[in-house]
């Protein structure tokens, strides 16, 4: 993530527990939403998490 919250992540920035998992969860989505949108082959959920692992969201 290269914003939080609407302002650029910056050196020294601190965020709390909470906010850390909002961000990491909207950043998991939209990689997930990625690979939804740009793999047609059936894949497994296993299979599509490695892959958003990846994604260039």
């Amino acid at each position: 993530a290269t914003r939080v919250g609407g302002k650029p992540v910056t050196r020294g920035m601190k965020l709390t527990q909470e906010e850390c998992g909002l961000v990491n969860a909207i950043e998991r989505n939209k990689a997930l939403a990625w690979v939804e949108r740009n793999i047609k082959v059936t894949l497994t959920e296993p299979q599509k998490v490695g892959i958003a692992s990846f994604c260039p969201v």
